[in-house]
């Protein structure tokens, strides 16, 4: 089956979710139900999602990357959803991110072993393509939902400062005109912000980062 085939095949499988592919929103209340509930239907709901969203991931991979054989993508299709399914058990929220961080990992370890096979000898060396093409679009819209649920984990009284700064752009001028705050008490708003998104553990395991030095 072609890559094109492939994507008609997992836009009618789509239609079978209650909601869209990129509502990561309803991913994770759905995925929360379960946890709570443990119903079947949203175990589901769940495994469903998780299925096409790794499909997904890996054929939108594949398809800007032309180099990359089609006969890969079975095999990282079943492995990644093999360890969806074996560590959800561990996630406690932000499952839609979760989920793209072992997408983004296994893709990762997959180039990297990939560039390994091919420098094996100097010959390979020589056909392997001076660069493999990193295209990071797929990426975008679960880092901007793992940011949008970092921001509602800020307290209160950084939260809006935070989003009018980081998410609409705004001048300081412009958030202190409509807060009514002075620009210095904004800045150290945004401050505290910076500091706490930093240091927060969900975001930095979206990032793949090591938790952060308490």
């Amino acid at each position: 089956m072609s890559l094109e085939d492939e994507f008609t095949s997992l836009r009618t499988l789509v239609q079978h979710l209650p909601f869209a592919l990129d509502d990561y929103g309803a991913v994770n209340a759905a995925f929360g139900r379960w946890r709570q509930d443990r119903a079947p239907h949203d175990l589901r709901v769940v495994d469903l999602w998780a299925y096409l969203y790794v499909r997904w991931y890996f054929l939108g991979k594949f398809s800007h990357n032309k180099d990359l054989p089609s006969t890969d993508l079975d095999e990282l299709l079943t492995t990644v959803f093999r360890r969806v399914q074996e560590k959800r058990d561990t996630v406690r929220e932000g499952f839609a991110s979760w989920v793209s961080v072992v997408c983004k990992n296994h893709f990762r370890n997959y180039l990297s072993r990939r560039r390994k096979v091919y420098a094996l000898t100097d010959e390979t060396l020589q056909r392997l393509p001076g660069e493999l093409p990193d295209d990071e679009a797929l990426d975008v819209a679960p880092t901007a939902a793992a940011l949008h649920e970092a921001l509602d984990r800020l307290p209160d009284f950084v939260r809006t400062v935070a989003r009018m700064r980081f998410i609409e752009e705004l001048p300081y001028e412009t958030i202190s005109e409509r807060l009514d705050k002075p620009i210095p008490i904004l800045r150290s708003y945004v401050h505290k912000a910076q500091a706490r998104l930093r240091s927060d553990p969900h975001l930095r395991r979206f990032l793949g980062l090591s938790p952060a030095i308490e």
